[in-house]
């Protein structure tokens, strides 16, 4: 039985609704003091006392990922308009994975097998406002298909969901969690994230005209885009060029 609180399916027979409320608690308090205006956008991030996620420490906590869940993790940035950065934790896929060559370039080594690939991962928004972070589960799909892309070209997907919920990625989900809270980084349930924004007395700006959707909590807190944006690129096949670095790749940087 999964828990009967959180849309993330955390685990807890027991629920998590009395965290949830203390995470709510941690939310109005945050939002107070990042939303003086109270408008998307317009944050201020020095009225935020909590010490910032750093990049350093994002690679060095991808990096124990890594270990401790046994398989690759690979850190990217956020966008200009996002307050965080990503950790992708690769659960079910092969190196080298669909984001290697979709955003480190592509590889002569790929293998193609067939004419689709699916890969899920884990995606950790860390914050750069204070020591936050959610968790949300992503799956990249590829295609060589010639009725979604011209010949020589790749299409790869990303798919977010609004939370965890395929079993396979429950416990590494839990473990995830777990090394969060053993840095002293408070993660925060997708449930209590990926809810409308006006319920914090928070207003949309221009955000409806830019993304067509009224802005959950989670986009003044960690990145723009709507929660579940599927986003789409192409890239060539093949060609030999460098993948994305590895967390222990970027920190020697």
């Amino acid at each position: 039985m999964g828990c009967n609180t959180c849309r993330s399916e955390c685990g807890r027979e027991d629920g998590c609704g009395t965290r949830k409320a203390v995470q709510k608690d941690v939310l109005d308090a945050l939002v107070a003091r990042l939303y003086p205006s109270l408008t998307w956008g317009d944050a201020a991030p020095e009225a935020c006392l909590e010490e910032r996620l750093e990049l350093p420490e994002v690679v060095q906590l991808a990096s124990r990922l890594s270990t401790a869940l046994r398989t690759p993790a690979y850190v990217l940035p956020g966008g200009e308009e996002d307050l965080c950065s990503f950790i992708y934790v690769l659960c079910l896929g092969r190196e080298p994975s669909i984001l290697e060559l979709r955003d480190g370039g592509v590889r002569e080594d790929f293998p193609i097998e067939g004419d689709t690939l699916r890969e899920r991962y884990l995606r950790i928004a860390c914050s750069q406002i204070g020591r936050l972070a959610c968790v949300q589960e992503v799956a990249l799909e590829m295609s060589i298909r010639d009725d979604d892309c011209p010949s020589g070209m790749a299409m790869i997907r990303e798919v977010p969901m609004p939370g965890v919920f395929t079993p396979a990625l429950l416990k590494r989900f839990q473990r995830t969690v777990d090394l969060l809270q053993a840095h002293d980084i408070e993660h925060l349930d997708m449930g209590l994230l990926d809810v409308d924004a006006s319920g914090f007395g928070l207003t949309a700006g221009d955000y409806v005209e830019r993304y067509g959707a009224a802005p959950a909590l989670l986009n003044y807190l960690f990145y723009a885009a709507p929660v579940q944006t599927v986003t789409t690129t192409f890239v060539p096949l093949p060609g030999p060029l460098p993948p994305v670095l590895l967390p222990e790749q970027l920190h020697q940087m």
